[in-house]
């Protein structure tokens, strides 16, 4: 099996995302429908999305793989960025678990 990079499921970096990158996709909304498919496909049972008072974004995405947990807690600028970073931070999870 073969993971898709952030950019094939038009995802980005925090770096690709900044004002100081003219040729970034950051002014690209999210396919919330691909998303839901990367999400699904790290095994993610669950999410929240809630913005924080000091006007944060902060997502927590429970995982399950192979009998095992893990939640992962990110907080960003936008939801694009904490969806973006929380998806990576999973990524980086799923493949430790192979």
């Amino acid at each position: 099996m073969v993971l898709a990079s952030p950019e094939e499921l038009g995802l980005v970096t925090a770096a690709q995302a900044s004002p100081s990158n003219p040729s970034s996709p950051s002014n690209t909304p999210t396919d919330w429908n691909v998303l839901h498919a990367r999400l699904r496909h790290l095994g993610v049972d669950g999410f929240q999305l809630r913005k924080t008072d000091s006007g944060e974004f902060r997502v927590v995405l429970n995982l399950r793989q192979a009998g095992r947990t893990q939640q992962v807690e990110v907080t960003g600028a936008s939801e694009d960025a904490a969806f973006q970073a929380a998806v990576q931070r999973a990524e980086s999870w799923f493949i430790a678990q192979r």
